[in-house]
């Protein structure tokens, strides 16, 4: 029960080949070596992996070595005997003494016995270190069984039983599926952490919350917080059947999480998809009005590179579809009557922009329309007052009066 199954199988032979349920590489090792045993790639690979397990068993002997040592430099420390500072004294301490004298025999290492002393001195009784172990000792008092797991935990179980161990309370945890039904794992859909967060611009928060409802529930609420996830959470809640992964549904999850993030947070993790050297200050004050239309950080970031552009600014095709003739007649309207404001705030500003296309027998769609084309050089943005408000007077200008001629052929 303490060895990777590979040792086992070098200890009894081939006839433990079909019995080794360690990592994959293990039994990877095992169909190798049930292939070719002499094969010099096989040898190396199993001696690398004996190694790791010689590597193992030191690191937790010494572990316990250390454990046992460290508790009595540290009782021999609080011996009631003694008292004041010739408790932390070995000249003064015989127990203390021989406790040192011990651990420096099982060749402790001195800087670890130093360090015990130096905790009992400032009034810990017990060794602050960290203490590896591989016995069972009651450690595990819940666990999840998979439909992955099902016969291996069986066998688990009855050997638990059979050493007179407390068994574990188990619970059915279901598998995942990707959008075409199959199930995920690191060969078939499945994505790094990492992907999500920098390819696929999610928050983790979004991310959490939508895989703790992947497999459990709690009535009818979907947006649910860490916090009432640790308060609510029952294993009677967990799904039975497997759930399908819907990145549709996490991306509609993760928008509701954007809108409601912190706009100072949000900033820099945008400003880090966007070029060096952009305005934050300006990025930041846009934030309120960016972060209602974006699902994920990607789009956060594209929404907001209209801002950091340099003039004149390139048209896209639905732009410059929008930037007619008569549209740059109207810009021309437009940018007079802007340019006339004695204020720049969004309510100054859309009464001149109504202003304009009422004179002009104008909806105010078909006045906003080429002035969004010519502000952010495409057809979609945030309110065209507030980007007009944010740009501020003289770059809206000037974006203006870069369209407002049409372009020599």
């Amino acid at each position: 029960g303490k060895s990777s199954g590979l040792m086992s199988f070098l200890k009894i032979g081939d006839r433990a080949a079909g019995a080794i349920k360690s990592g994959g590489t293990t039994r990877r090792a095992a169909k190798m070596v049930i292939c070719d045993v002499d094969h010099p790639d096989i040898e190396e690979f199993i001696g690398w992996k004996v190694r790791e397990e010689q590597k193992v068993a030191s690191l937790v002997a010494g572990a316990k070595l250390l454990k046992r040592h460290a508790g009595e430099i540290m009782a021999a420390c609080h011996d009631p005997a003694y008292e004041g500072a010739d408790r932390f004294a070995p000249a003064e301490n015989p127990a203390l003494r021989r406790a040192i004298r011990a651990a420096r025999k099982a060749m402790l290492p001195e800087g670890a016995i130093q360090q015990v002393l130096l905790f009992a001195a400032q009034g810990y009784v017990q060794a602050q270190d960290r203490f590896f172990e591989m016995d069972f000792r009651r450690h595990v008092t819940a666990g999840r069984l998979s439909e992955l797991l099902g016969k291996a935990t069986v066998e688990t179980d009855m050997f638990i039983r059979a050493m007179g161990w407390p068994e574990p309370v188990y619970a059915h945890v279901p598998l995942i599926h990707g959008p075409d039904g199959a199930k995920l794992s690191k060969r078939h859909g499945a994505l790094g952490v990492d992907a999500y967060r920098d390819e696929l611009g999610l928050l983790p928060e979004a991310v959490s919350n939508y895989l703790l409802r992947l497999g459990w529930g709690h009535g009818d609420d979907e947006i649910i917080s860490r916090e009432q996830a640790i308060e609510w959470f029952e294993l009677a809640h967990v799904g039975k059947s497997p759930s399908r992964f819907d990145f549709k549904k996490l991306e509609n999850l993760n928008g509701h999480y954007i809108r409601e993030a912190d706009d100072a947070r949000l900033t820099d993790l945008v400003a880090q998809r966007l070029p060096d050297g952009i305005d934050r200050d300006l990025l930041q004050r846009a934030m309120p009005v960016l972060k209602v239309r974006a699902a994920d950080l990607n789009e956060l970031a594209a929404n907001a590179a209209f801002f950091f552009r340099s003039r004149p600014l390139a048209m896209d095709e639905g732009a410059t579809a929008l930037l007619t003739p008569d549209a740059r007649a109207i810009l021309t309207q437009l940018h007079a009557k802007l340019d006339a404001l004695a204020a720049w705030d969004t309510e100054t500003i859309e009464a001149a922009v109504r202003e304009v296309a009422e004179a002009a027998g104008l909806k105010l769609g078909a006045a906003a329309q080429p002035l969004r084309a010519a502000l952010t050089g495409s057809r979609t943005s945030p309110g065209i007052f507030d980007v007009l408000a944010l740009l501020g007077r003289t770059e809206s200008l000037g974006r203006i009066e870069d369209q407002m001629a049409k372009p020599a052929a």
